[in-house]
């Protein structure tokens, strides 16, 4: 028998782990841990620029992971991925896109907030398989934001070499079947965008009517999955020259957008957001988002029907449109106060009314309560003194 003091369950898991640590280092084929514990993983989101969003995305896209955006035309599938990219590169990241339909307007991108000198844009001659080349050889440089627009443009090798009227079933969804495992396997604190539209499915009875081109891998290896529908045009009279005169016309103002999370990974799935976009702007309309989730999570509470009371400040406010005066004069602070609800990380707790309700007495004891002042108040049941 040894003297040697028996490991506990962790200890020897621990010494287990240095050891195989120490020779893959040695034998010079990783420079890191090969085994580490899962406590030591934290995982990093990106805002997406729409707040009702990284709600439901528990804070944004999650780094490391890939993203699906897809939807019909016109949903804002581009603009959100924009407006992430702009948002990565405040944090400090590199950011990179593949404009596959040649649809990138850069003045666009701008007005979104994207740095135009820091935006990488890989070459549009590439075929599907070289671009996405490209795409491995980005993230293995780590730390990068790669918007892919979109997966129903990318062009198979196969595709090139043959003829229009030649048979090309599955080339696209085999290519994004290969490209995926390797780009899974390469990102560790980047975020892969693929934008991806929507095809009309033929002969359907039963079923969604709709699917996503590049075939069924994409929603396997995607950590998040995003369903972006228009369900609302908002429309508002304005004055409008018709004829050589001025009359009022109902025009579009803004589009209610809806997201749909049809997966996630790192927060509840099937979650809705519902934001609005003005047309004139070309933005989203974050302060409304800020007032509508403000009063879900409390920091804002009506007064009546008129008035509002800032909670963190007492403030009193009248009207809706005083509180979104209120949020333009200072977005950063409710910005500020949001971003713990958006990512998990407090909770709104029931508030008790400022009047309470009287307590119900037992029936005994407001009989007692009406003798003492009714000296000679008797039940019917009872028999007389």
């Amino acid at each position: 028998m040894t003297d040697e003091p028996e490991l506990t369950k962790q200890e020897a898991i621990d010494q287990l782990a240095g050891s195989i640590n120490r020779f893959y280092r040695k034998e010079g084929k990783f420079q890191f841990d090969v085994l580490r514990p899962a406590s030591e993983i934290n995982i990093e989101f990106v805002p997406s620029g729409s707040f009702s969003l990284d709600r439901v995305l528990s804070g944004g896209f999650a780094k490391g992971r890939s993203v699906e955006l897809l939807g019909e035309l016109s949903t804002l599938k581009t603009t959100i991925a924009l407006m992430g990219c702009a948002n990565a590169q405040q944090m400090g990241m590199k950011t990179a896109m593949y404009d596959v339909e040649g649809t990138f307007d850069a003045r666009r991108a701008e007005l979104l907030g994207v740095d135009l000198e820091e935006l990488q844009m890989v070459q549009r001659d590439l075929r599907g398989d070289q671009a996405l080349d490209v795409v491995c050889s980005l993230l293995d440089q780590g730390n990068f934001y790669i918007i892919i627009d979109s997966v129903a443009a990318l062009l198979p090798k196969e595709e090139v070499e043959r003829k229009l009227g030649d048979d090309t079933v599955a080339r696209q969804a085999h290519l994004m079947s290969r490209a995926l495992r390797k780009i899974t396997n390469l990102n560790r604190d980047s975020v892969v965008v693929f934008v991806n539209q929507l095809r009309e499915s033929i002969g359907v009875t039963f079923g969604p009517r709709t699917k996503a081109p590049g075939g069924k891998s994409l929603g396997f290896y995607a950590t998040h999955r995003v369903r972006f529908s228009r369900i609302e045009t908002v429309k508002e009279m304005r004055p409008v020259w018709i004829s050589g005169k001025e009359e009022n016309k109902s025009v579009e103002a803004a589009w209610k957008i809806q997201a749909k999370v049809e997966k996630s990974k790192v927060g509840r799935p099937l979650g809705e957001a519902v934001f609005l976009f003005d047309l004139d702007t070309g933005l989203i309309d974050q302060n409304e988002e800020m007032l509508n989730l403000s009063l879900e999570f409390g920091l804002i509470r009506p007064d009546g029907p008129q008035h509002f009371v800032v909670t963190t400040t007492g403030e009193k406010v009248r009207w809706r449109s005083g509180i979104l005066e209120l949020i333009e004069s200072d977005p950063e602070m409710y910005r500020n106060q949001l971003l713990p609800y958006l990512r998990g990380q407090a909770t709104t707790e029931p508030t008790e009314p400022a009047d309470k309700p009287a307590e119900a007495q037992a029936p005994g004891e407001a009989l007692d309560a009406l003798r003492a002042v009714l000296p000679g108040l008797r039940l019917p049941s009872e028999p007389s003194s």
